[in-house]
């Protein structure tokens, strides 16, 4: 999986520049596989994030 965040021009702008986001990470995928599930069903379901 790869974070891609873009600016309105459509240039790479990743919020953390100390972490290289253009290459796939094994971090990223456990992040899109366990945390971001967690965070919608436990945070933005209940208003809490």
């Amino acid at each position: 999986m790869l974070l891609a965040e873009f600016d309105y021009t459509l240039t790479p702008r990743p919020t953390f520049p100390m972490l290289n986001t253009m290459r796939p990470r094994y971090d990223m995928w456990l992040l899109k596989r366990y945390g971001l599930p967690a965070l919608y069903r436990h945070g933005l379901l209940r208003g809490r994030a």
